[in-house]
């Protein structure tokens, strides 16, 4: 059963950098004696910050969900990188945060038979790989995290990686189907409320996720470990979101909304792009993703754009659907409409069991009642978009209508976004006015953190923003 209440919880270093997040003095990373329960919730309200702070705000920016004014997102929006944009995240968010906290309930766990903490940490650090794998290529994975003397961890192949994630949702599995699976979590899990039922379906729907990710290069055993998947628990509807949840008050709010409203409103504003992709087609969610703050208009800025800076008091704001009207929206991590674009998209490339329209459809149906819009409203939109994908020409016009309109039902999730073009080449994004990659085009990649390129070995050369990760097949 899902969860609906929030849950106060003060970690140092969730913001990654910003001293005024939050204040205590207590490091519950480094603890003497402490129980699962307490680290479960901690460790979970930390991955929802990871995903929706620095690097949300840098894949956002580069599909133009986000454009830059000044500092590090006019930075993103220029392909200006350097490394150290990802120092706090690399380190403290995911590999000495998140993923050490799991594997640490992993291994008070286990000696007492709770099967349930282990089962919800696998399917938490194969996320995490995940995340991690998808920006930034070879990573640290067998080495990540099995002793605490390896401070120079080797770096894996994404292939390596995807085969161990795929092998920890198995896990995680059997795990959380268990007979005797000793304690519950209960109310120290913040999503679920320890509920193994909706657990297995996060982690089966998660397979999916990852199947369609490296289906480029593993074409004919996606389409089979797909299949075999409809035929298990999987999402049936949005109340089974992953979804970690937010609150209202300073230090507990969507981690946008005190960027954009709270400390560096200057900084951002919504891609014009975005804005006329809505325009153009009478999007009915564009006065739930953005707040046209008086103007009875719209107003953002081009991606590198070198016009006059829209005033603060005339500029688009977020809207209550990413960061809710204090903050307090959730971070949205897996959902199941994005399910069923994954699994449109899986029916036009790898021909699975089921109709790419019908999933498509249902796809725009809950992603449009998630946001909020009225039957009717949303009934003409589609309506609309299905002639459109009746009309196309062949399979591959009808992927890039379906993942155009993914990339707009993704808003709030820039690292899902992000994949998605990079995968498919859809929606076809122009670059930014003021480029500083090699080739004036979007990067395909982030770069490794500088702080992981000065301190380990294993890493000898630092990537280039051009190149591509392994699943990202031309």
């Amino acid at each position: 059963m899902k969860k609906s209440y929030f849950l106060l919880l003060l970690i140092p270093g969730l913001c990654f950098g910003c001293e005024d997040w939050l204040d205590i003095n207590d490091d519950p990373n480094s603890p003497v004696d402490v129980e699962a329960p307490r680290i479960l919730p901690a460790a979970q309200v930390n991955t929802a910050f990871v995903v929706s702070n620095d690097l949300h705000r840098q894949t956002s920016t580069l599909v133009q969900h986000y454009a830059g004014l000044l500092n590090q997102i006019l930075a993103y929006d220029e392909y200006d990188f350097n490394g150290t944009e990802a120092d706090a995240s690399w380190r403290f968010g995911i590999y000495a945060g998140a993923l050490l906290d799991f594997q640490r309930i992993i291994e008070i766990s286990e000696p007492n038979g709770d099967r349930l903490f282990q089962g919800i940490s696998k399917v938490y650090m194969a996320y995490l790989f995940s995340v991690v794998t998808d920006l930034y290529d070879e990573v640290p994975f067998e080495d990540a995290l099995k002793d605490i003397e390896i401070i120079a961890p080797g770096f894996d192949p994404q292939e390596t990686v995807y085969d161990g994630i795929l092998a920890m949702l198995d896990d995680a599995i059997v795990d959380l189907s268990a007979d005797n699976p000793g304690a519950s979590p209960g109310a120290s899990d913040i999503i679920y409320g320890g509920d193994p039922a909706s657990w297995i379906k996060v982690a089966n729907t998660m397979k999916i996720k990852f199947w369609m990710q490296i289906r480029k290069r593993r074409p004919t055993q996606a389409q089979a470990a797909i299949n075999q998947l409809l035929g298990q628990p999987i999402f049936e509807s949005n109340a089974d979101n992953f979804s970690s949840p937010f609150g209202t008050t300073n230090g507990n709010q969507h981690t946008m909304y005190d960027f954009a409203f709270n400390r560096r409103a200057q900084d951002i504003a919504i891609s014009q792009r975005f804005i006329d992709s809505l325009e153009v087609l009478n999007d009915p969610r564009i006065e739930f993703y953005f707040d046209d703050n008086g103007q009875d208009e719209f107003i953002g800025y081009d991606n590198g754009g070198t016009a006059t800076v829209p005033q603060e008091d005339e500029k688009a704001l977020l809207g209550v659907f990413p960061v809710g009207q204090n903050g307090e929206a959730p971070q949205r991590m897996l959902t199941y409409y994005a399910l069923q674009f994954y699994l449109a998209e899986a029916d036009l490339v790898l021909d699975i069991t089921g109709d790419a329209r019908d999933y498509y459809e249902e796809a725009l149906e809950t992603a449009m009642s998630h946001v909020g819009v009225e039957d009717a409203d949303a009934q003409t939109y589609i309506t609309d978009r299905l002639a459109t994908y009746d009309a196309a020409a062949d399979n591959e016009a009808r992927l890039a209508i379906v993942m155009r309109d993914k990339w707009v039902a993704s808003f709030g999730n820039g690292l899902e976004a992000y994949n998605d073009w990079r995968r498919t080449g859809y929606p076809r994004l122009l670059p930014s006015t003021t480029p500083l990659t090699p080739d004036g085009s979007i990067p395909r990649r982030l770069l490794y953190s500088s702080n992981e390129l000065s301190s380990n070995p294993n890493l000898e050369n630092q990537a280039q923003l051009i190149q591509r990760v392994w699943w990202d097949v031309q």
